[in-house]
């Protein structure tokens, strides 16, 4: 189903092959195609401006989006019904038992002790 033909025999040159199996000649390239991040329209890569609207052409990636989203999605799902809010609770606990106690700093004074006595003695 492939249309491309070998120019120098004529022979028909399977997909993904770079050169021609009867004779040997070098294929000649099928050209790649990218989608324009502005106007989404099918633009050959070798281009630097986009035909059709005229901007630069950077390819419009929807894997990137797709992948975003669709984590977003199942993270959204596993704090929802799965355990996702007893684990970050737990998550939380241990993180609190990480960090040490607070160190509260005593006077010399009230360690020292003092010379009267806190009873007045009998008589």
């Amino acid at each position: 189903m492939n249309p491309r033909t070998c120019p120098r025999c004529g022979a028909s040159i399977p997909e993904g092959h770079t050169v021609c199996p009867t004779c040997g000649a070098p294929a000649p390239r099928t050209p790649q195609y990218v989608r324009c991040s502005h106007c989404h329209r099918r633009v050959p890569a070798h281009l630097t401006v986009c035909p059709h609207c005229g901007r630069e052409l950077k390819p419009w990636r929807a894997d990137y989006w797709v992948a975003g989203i669709s984590i977003g999605i199942l993270l959204f799902l596993w704090l929802i019904w799965g355990s996702g809010l007893q684990t970050l609770g737990q998550v939380g606990r241990m993180a609190q038992a990480l960090v040490p106690p607070a160190i509260t700093p005593v006077s010399v004074a009230a360690m020292v002790p003092t010379s009267t006595p806190t009873r007045p003695a009998p008589t």
